[in-house]
């Protein structure tokens, strides 16, 4: 019996509170069941080439894809591994080919970075050997 009386008053409640409501009732700046659309359309996307860029500026040299792979740089094992004198073979074995090289009057630089930045570490070589180094911010 209680269970009656309280769904006759729940159903009536539902029907004063469903009443209360009109299609055009106001939320601000719109209306309820107003549609919305967009002052300007979004553009559609563009594709960027890398066709005809110099190798410094499409990317790690020796890389297929960035951030593709393992990157043995970004272990901070083979950073702690350098040492003065090592030959660039040995820095590869340690920290990889994912790299982008330059060089200027005070040897040849390996410039490691990925793609966001985030993580920096470059290598000196002068006359064929390991001169110095700035690892990343691990």
């Amino acid at each position: 019996m209680l269970n009656k009386v309280l769904m006759g008053t729940l159903l009536g409640l539902l029907a004063v509170t469903a009443g209360a409501q009109t299609p055009t009732q106001d939320m601000g700046s719109l209306q309820a069941g107003a549609a919305v659309t967009p002052k300007d359309p979004i553009a559609p996307t563009k594709s960027i080439s890398v066709e005809g860029l110099s190798p410094s500026s499409a990317g790690p040299l020796n890389s297929t894809a960035p951030d593709s792979g393992p990157q043995p740089w970004k272990d901070v094992m083979g950073w702690i591994s350098l040492k003065e004198g090592m030959s660039p073979d040995e820095v590869r074995a340690l920290l990889g080919t994912d790299y982008r090289e330059s060089s200027n009057p005070k040897g040849l630089i390996w410039t490691y970075q990925d793609q966001k930045a985030l993580l920096f570490g470059s290598v000196t070589f002068r006359d064929g050997q390991l001169e110095a180094w700035t690892s990343p911010r691990f």
